[in-house]
């Protein structure tokens, strides 16, 4: 476990980067956000005993987003075998990972349903342009 501080406005990971490890918040606040169209998105605020960058670790996959920080912030670095380390010594840290996870994939799940909804109305309404 590395501790690591940040500064307000600093860019902690970017999308499409490759990630190395995870980040608990210990203190601070930071934003989740992806670049579309060259706009920045954002997905989430994370605070306080929250945490980000797990699908890197679990997915061997490049950063699906990038976190910036909205004030100063101290995080908690894990890497992949410190991850699988905390799991397998803590059930109750792996339980907190996977619940969270699961409210994240509902909340997308969400957004999915809600937007195709949205593009089924806009074809009632205009047609297949």
């Amino acid at each position: 476990m590395v501790r690591k501080s940040i500064k307000k406005g600093e860019l902690i990971c970017q999308e499409n980067n490759p990630g190395n490890e995870m980040y608990f918040i210990e203190k601070g606040k930071v934003k989740v956000f992806k670049t579309i169209n060259s706009e920045k998105v954002e997905l989430s605020i994370l605070k306080e005993n929250d945490f980000f960058g797990e699908m890197c670790l679990f997915l061997n996959s490049m950063r699906s987003a990038s976190i910036i920080a909205l004030e100063n912030t101290k995080l908690i670095l894990l890497d992949k075998e410190a991850l699988l380390n905390q799991i397998r010594d803590k059930p109750s840290f792996a339980y907190k990972i996977i619940r969270v996870m699961a409210k994240r994939l509902e909340a997308a799940n969400g957004i999915i349903t809600r937007l195709e909804g949205e593009k089924k109305s806009l074809k009632i309404m205009y047609g297949n342009l």
